[in-house]
């Protein structure tokens, strides 16, 4: 049974990357717009190359709807699908990189206390 869904957000792109090869659910031709991102460039377990090739396969990246660095920018970040941040992990060990775009103990804070990828969060699960 099929169900229809809003948005469907990554962190850190998708598993299944590490042969080279994009997964056969990636090429389905529909509901790519609903697709988000927010992605660490230095990302250990899926290499730049790989998460690439799947947002472009996926539609989430065009030409004119390039991935954007959403560390010095603001919402709503272009309308892009694909947020980049190069912000250091709060933690240095496991996939550090890979863990820093939504595991709270890898995700830095700011002086306030509140975690730097707040308004990134907001603008992916937003309608």
């Amino acid at each position: 049974r099929y169900y229809p869904l809003k948005k469907v957000i990554m962190f850190s792109m998708m598993d299944w990357m590490n042969n080279g090869k994009v997964p056969d659910w990636v090429n389905m031709p529909y509901n790519n717009d609903r697709y988000y991102d927010i992605y660490n460039p230095l990302d250990e377990d899926v290499p730049y190359a790989g998460a690439k090739l799947g947002w472009e396969h996926m539609g989430m990246t065009t030409p004119v709807s390039p991935a954007v660095n959403s560390d010095n920018a603001s919402s709503p970040y272009d309308h892009a699908h694909v947020l980049l941040t190069s912000r250091q992990p709060a933690k240095s060990d496991g996939p550090k990189y890979h863990n820093s775009t939504a595991m709270d103990a890898y995700v830095q804070k700011d002086t306030s206390g509140k975690y730097v990828l707040d308004k990134q969060w907001e603008y992916l699960i937003s309608e």
